[in-house]
């Protein structure tokens, strides 16, 4: 229908906690954008105290049934092999 939200999103890069709590919402979120690199490093995309547990947030998106999507965070081959698309 038209004016009616079909799904919702989040950018898995903020403060752990909140997008953690988040992703435990009703309706939950249909996919979270998360930090996925070999170092779980967001580089010049953090801008808060303590660390970023990129891992956790995947955890409780895959516990809440919420897809998975990911960004590079701290670089990537200039190819592109890196960016395919991760999923829970």
């Amino acid at each position: 229908a038209e004016g009616v939200i079909g799904a919702w999103g989040l950018t898995g890069i903020g403060h752990p906690d909140t997008i953690i709590r988040l992703l435990g919402e009703r309706p939950p979120p249909a996919a979270v954008q998360c930090i996925a690199n070999l170092l779980d490093s967001q580089g010049g995309l953090k801008f808060f105290e303590g660390p970023a547990e990129p891992r956790a947030v995947m955890a409780a998106a895959c516990a809440n049934g919420v897809g998975i999507g990911h960004s590079r965070g701290a670089g990537g081959s200039a190819d592109g092999r890196d960016r395919s698309a991760v999923t829970a």
